[in-house]
């Protein structure tokens, strides 16, 4: 059972900005052919306004599709069995598909971003994402957490 977000009187009280994405508890699985992977288990973030959050791992860690989770955009096999991810209060993880669609592009982005060539072999580079929001005022987007370029050997 995820954490409850924390309140904003508390929040209040020890001097901190209320946060604009709250991840409680995340937990993102694939299922394959031979079983399932537990992709992402238990991850939990806040960022507030202002801040900046990087998310740094090894390859296969689960950071792309942590950072997909948070609007719901994964691929075919994956999907959220647990947790909370709130933005601005809503829980986007109780969101409707309709709902998530008219946040999508106006509250909530995702912006992918090439990895860099590998040096050695012939792996393809894929996309990594940089997810952002705007302000709750539809400004510009100063939060941003992102997926780190790989490693020099490729991603």
């Amino acid at each position: 059972m995820p954490s409850p977000p924390v309140s904003d009187p508390a929040l209040a009280r020890a001097g901190l900005p209320r946060p604009i994405v709250d991840v409680r508890g995340l937990r993102t699985h694939i299922v394959t052919r031979w079983g399932t992977v537990k992709a992402v288990d238990g991850v939990s973030f806040q960022v507030a306004e202002g801040e900046t959050l990087g998310l740094v791992g090894e390859s296969g860690s689960g950071k792309s599709l942590s950072l997909l989770s948070i609007p719901r955009l994964l691929p075919p096999g994956c999907a959220i069995t647990g947790g909370a991810v709130r933005l601005n209060g809503q829980d986007l993880t109780a969101a409707s598909d309709r709902e998530l669609r008219a946040l999508r592009g106006g509250e909530i982005g995702v912006i992918f971003q090439a990895s860099p060539p590998p040096r050695r072999g012939t792996r393809r580079s894929r996309p990594w994402p940089t997810w952002a929001c705007p302000t709750p005022s539809g400004g510009p987007a100063p939060s941003r957490m992102s997926c780190p370029a790989a490693s020099a050997s490729g991603p």
